[in-house]
């Protein structure tokens, strides 16, 4: 059981990581500050980028947050996959 819920998390970290990467992508080659594409990778990556910005001092541009907020989900991913990796031996 402990298994399923480990491989569970794993999958919805490596999701959020790439939806991360989208919005990075997305962020750094758009060229419109109100355009759709844009204003949805903020809505769907707030819940990570949000909490880890309050930790940003202020003034911290949204770019950077992103990068933040990749690295925090690609650690916790990281660590799944070793619990992983303990848990199938």
């Amino acid at each position: 059981m402990l298994l399923k819920i480990v491989m569970v998390l794993r999958l919805v970290a490596f999701m959020v990581l790439m939806y991360l990467a989208f919005a990075w992508f997305v962020e750094r080659k758009s060229t419109n500050p109100e355009g759709k594409i844009r204003a949805f990778f903020r809505i769907v990556c707030a819940p990570i980028a949000v909490p880890v910005a309050r930790r940003m001092g202020p003034g911290t541009s949204y770019e950077r947050v992103l990068v933040v907020s990749m690295m925090v989900v690609g650690a916790a991913w990281a660590v799944l996959i070793g619990l992983n990796y303990l848990l199938i031996r």
